[in-house]
């Protein structure tokens, strides 16, 4: 019985030592899409046609963490709910960054806080 444990324990440690990070970043719980769609100014279906990365001082520096502020160009399809002459939109958001090296961060350091940035961030194009 002894020898079992110590062979659980072992197997435990090893599993705990081999374990990789793995980069992440807090996320709330979803809205349900009734309420989702309501809360919403705009609701597009979009087609993604180019994404490149932009420096923009309304997005916090997580470089040292890995992430970049990229800028994707959208381009719209079709117009569910807000203004149906947008053509284009440009969508501010973070994404791995090239050639990044991953600095070690704590979760505690990281705030986001995207819907107060929603308006900053899309920007109208067309």
């Amino acid at each position: 019985m002894a020898r079992r444990h110590l062979i659980l324990s072992l197997i435990l440690l090893l599993t705990l030592a081999a374990r990789t990070q793995a980069k992440a970043y807090p996320v709330t719980f979803a809205l349900p899409l009734d309420k989702l769609a309501e809360q919403s100014d705009l609701i597009v279906k979009v087609q993604a046609v180019s994404s490149e990365e932009v420096k923009d001082t309304a997005f916090p520096d997580y470089t040292a963490a890995g992430f970049a502020v990229f800028s994707t160009k959208l381009k719209v399809i079709s117009v569910l709910k807000g203004d149906a002459k947008l053509a284009e939109i440009s969508f501010h958001h973070y994404d791995d960054a090239p050639k990044a090296v991953f600095v070690e961060s704590h979760a505690a350091d990281v705030s986001l806080c995207a819907r107060p940035m929603l308006h900053s961030i899309c920007q109208k194009i067309g």
